[in-house]
């Protein structure tokens, strides 16, 4: 990992929408379904758990951007779907980087999405 630059950061459009408005925008190519953020690691050494801790926070840091934030508490199905596309996007960024500390700190191997519907 130590030759990488960045971590790209992807979600689909549709989550992608829910960004945040006064944050950078995250870059979505020309007829596509993802957007993305990159996210700079070249000064950090991720073989290491301080260096990885920041990798991590910066990841965390990028996912806000394209996934935008949980801080309307009246909705519930929104904060739902951000809380989902947030920790789909971490964890597709940690897997991406094929960096065994930065997956220890994310909690191991890429954790399945939870999908939640509500009942009538």
């Amino acid at each position: 990992m130590s030759a990488k630059t960045f971590l790209a950061l992807f979600a689909a459009a549709t989550l992608g929408g829910l960004a945040a408005a006064g944050h950078a925008a995250p870059m979505a190519a020309p007829g596509s379904d993802q957007v993305s953020v990159k996210v700079a690691v070249a000064d950090l050494n991720l073989d290491t758990t301080a260096g990885a801790r920041v990798a991590l926070r910066r990841i965390h840091n990028a996912a806000t951007l394209i996934c935008g934030e949980t801080t309307d508490v009246r909705s519930l199905a929104r904060n739902a779907l951000v809380r989902a596309c947030h920790r789909t996007t971490v964890d597709d960024a940690v897997a991406g980087s094929h960096n065994a500390v930065l997956a220890a700190l994310n909690g191991g191997s890429a954790r399945p999405a939870v999908t939640l519907a509500a009942a009538r």
